[in-house]
């Protein structure tokens, strides 16, 4: 007897737009805004401005508008729309409401934060906190070096300063020593 094949498809992976969206979405809903009064012109939802000034200010583009532009394109293709159509209309809305808006998502993300951290929340009574300060760094070669360096490294003069500086401590340490 044979097997019978199982003609259940298996569920298509999400595009990484669908998953942020999806964890925007968890995170930052419009209840959260309830209490907060808009213009009667205000077309756009909050997530949406949301997620569009995130997918902004991620951007490997070097030009904002550009950003802007790649920000609007995904916003259109994950969700169907985007909160402002213009570079200048996104300036204008974070200018206008960040100050209403960013209070309660903090205190969501911190309710998420304690509620999801369980028995890790507190340590003796402290809050531990965790912060990655390394860099990333490429190979030295003259390629990455015209790519990534600043351009005027070593050159400035505070450089010029402590260089002058640490020139006059080691001199003084070897006269003395």
């Amino acid at each position: 007897m044979k097997k019978r094949k199982d003609s259940r498809k298996p569920a298509p992976r999400p595009i990484n737009g669908e998953t942020l969206r999806d964890a925007i979405h968890w995170a930052i809903n419009d209840k959260i805004f309830a209490q907060i009064r808009f213009h009667g012109n205000t077309s756009w939802q909050v997530v949406d401005l949301v997620l569009l000034a995130i997918v902004w200010v991620w951007s490997g583009d070097s030009k904002l508008t550009e950003a802007f532009a790649e920000a609007h394109r995904w916003s259109m293709q994950v969700l169907g729309r985007a909160a402002v159509s213009t570079y200048q209309g996104l300036l204008k809305a974070l200018v206008t409401w960040t100050k209403d808006l960013l209070p309660p998502m903090l205190e969501q993300l911190h309710l998420l934060m304690e509620r999801h951290a369980g028995k890790h929340w507190r340590v003796g009574g402290w809050l531990p906190l965790a912060v990655d300060g390394s860099r990333v760094s490429t190979p030295r070669t003259q390629g990455n070096e015209d790519a990534f360096a600043a351009p005027n490294f070593g050159g400035s003069s505070t450089a010029k300063y402590r260089r002058k500086n640490r020139r006059l401590a080691t001199l003084a340490l070897q006269n003395h020593g």
